[in-house]
C-alpha cells in the first residue's frame, strides 16, 4: 500500500538570513517510510513530517 503525502504551501522561510521560497511538491512514501519518518518527528528529531523530509532532501542534494 502506499500512502500520498502532500507538502502543502509554497512559503517564504529564512534560510541562513535569506528568504527562500518553497513551492508544493507531492510525493509518494510507502506505509514503513511514514512511520520511520513519524517516529522521528515523535522523538523530537525534526518537528514535522516536512521538515524531516526537506532534511532528507538537503543531504541527497548536498544543501543544493
Amino acid at each position: 500500500m502506499v500512502i500520498y503525502y502532500r507538502i502543502v504551501t509554497v512559503i517564504i522561510r529564512k534560510c541562513d538570513g535569506v528568504a527562500m521560497v518553497m513551492e508544493t511538491v507531492q510525493i509518494r512514501l510507502t506505509e514503513k517510510q511514514i512511520k520511520v519518518v513519524d517516529v522521528l518527528v515523535r522523538k523530537g528529531v525534526y518537528p514535522n513530517r516536512s521538515e524531516a523530509i526537506r532534511d532528507a532532501v538537503r543531504k541527497l542534494t548536498n544543501g543544493g
